[in-house]
């Protein structure tokens, strides 16, 4: 833990700049913060402190004032974009400030407070399908979904397949394959990402194997542990695990109404950050829904309300619990969201035993399997053909443009 007085002065973005870095994934404690020099020396005198952040704004700042800072043997650094005061100063740690991206700085911040440069995530492109399935409320089918599809990518297409459970509302993917690594799962690895430390070595004892070709990364430990995730990191272990896996599937959530969707960028806690990432770093997004009139209501209106979530992705719909009238309700489904592929996924007794006998559906019915089989081979074609997207593009437009209207 490194503690620090913070003397950055009144600036609009001090703040958010200081609720930031007390994350608790930066190990950073603010002792104290400050005004001005004269409070500076007063504090570092009677606190346990291992380093001093200071910015142009902070009032009566002078050489004398560094000076004695230095005898104190504590770390200075200045938040500036004018380096060359401060080294004319004596202060040679200078990290450049952009207020419309706090998050970056203060990332460079930690690495310099840790005084040693970080293991960076590579952030070239995924190399696998990364596949976000998700839906608008409970009960729609989607761990159910999440849980299948990466049967099938493991076991049916050969693939080497993460099963990801990012759902922050209630994780439920551990009790349903009788998983009891309590140690491993997504926050230590977010941890990971979040110091630079993520790689092979490093993330393996957080990683549960399911069987040869299946991992399991389990969800949060507790619901309220959402404060520890911080979007950017959540973006940067999904694209490690889209380099390091050939097929990536997320269970990521419902998409509520009370969760706003912002921009991913930053560091500050959001609820909604794991649901944000998980959907922006996928290849393909799988919206869930029960086939029945509440369930199709629901996920239409819960697409069209969430245009802009959905806009730059290809998105497909499976409907659970499916019966034989269910024909309507695909094509319900595709007149009012422009979606062409939509499944029907039947069979409920099935995913009922197989989440009781914690295993797969697939795994011991045939029908299902080749259902899901067929869905996953639809949703890499139009990934690569990228129909669906410019089917998708043109509707949403098409309603963008009726409601100007």
């Amino acid at each position: 833990m490194t503690n620090i007085v913070a003397a950055l002065g009144n600036t609009d973005w001090e703040p958010q700049f200081i609720s930031a870095l007390g994350h608790p994934m930066l190990n950073v404690t603010i002792q104290r913060r400050c005004l001005d020099a004269i409070d500076i020396r007063s504090a570092v005198r009677v606190l346990d402190v291992d380093a001093v952040l200071l910015s142009d704004a902070t009032l009566r700042m002078s050489e004398d004032c560094i000076n004695d800072l230095r005898e104190c043997n504590i770390q200075i650094v200045a938040i500036s974009n004018d380096p060359e005061w401060w080294n004319s100063i004596g202060v040679d740690s200078v990290v450049s400030l952009d207020p419309s991206n706090l998050g970056a700085s203060i990332q460079r911040l930690a690495a310099v407070l840790r005084d040693q440069v970080p293991e960076v995530v590579e952030t070239s492109q995924p190399t696998g399908s990364v596949i976000a399935v998700t839906g608008f409320g409970g009960g729609s089918g989607r761990t159910t979904v999440a849980r299948e599809l990466s049967y099938v990518s493991a076991v049916a297409t050969q693939k080497r397949t993460a099963l990801i459970d990012a759902d922050v509302i209630a994780p439920a993917l551990a009790i349903e394959l009788d998983d009891d690594n309590v140690a491993s799962g997504l926050l230590p690895l977010v941890r990971l990402a979040e110091t630079r430390k993520l790689n092979e070595q490093s993330s393996q004892q957080f990683v549960s194997a399911v069987f040869e070709r299946l991992d399991f990364i389990r969800g949060l430990p507790a619901a309220g542990r959402w404060t520890d995730l911080r979007a950017q990191a959540i973006q940067d272990l999904f694209r490690y695990l889209g380099q390091t896996y050939e097929s990536v599937v997320i269970d990521a959530g419902p998409v509520h109404d009370d969760l706003p969707i912002d921009s991913i960028d930053g560091i500050f806690p959001r609820r909604s950050a794991a649901l944000e990432a998980s959907i922006n770093s996928a290849t393909h997004v799988v919206l869930c829904a029960r086939a029945d009139n509440v369930g199709v209501t629901r996920l239409v209106r819960g697409y069209l309300d969430s245009e802009e979530l959905f806009l730059d992705k290809d998105v497909s719909v499976v409907l659970t619990q499916g019966s034989d009238v269910s024909r309507q309700s695909v094509q319900t489904v595709q007149r009012l969201t422009g979606i062409h592929g939509v499944a029907v996924i039947k069979s409920s007794s099935v995913f009922a035993r197989a989440t009781k006998d914690h295993s797969f559906g697939s795994g011991f019915d045939r029908h299902i399997l080749e259902q899901f089989q067929n869905f996953f081979r639809e949703t890499q074609i139009d990934v690569l053909a990228e129909s669906g997207l410019t089917r998708q593009r043109a509707f949403l437009k098409g309603i963008r443009n009726s409601r100007a209207a």
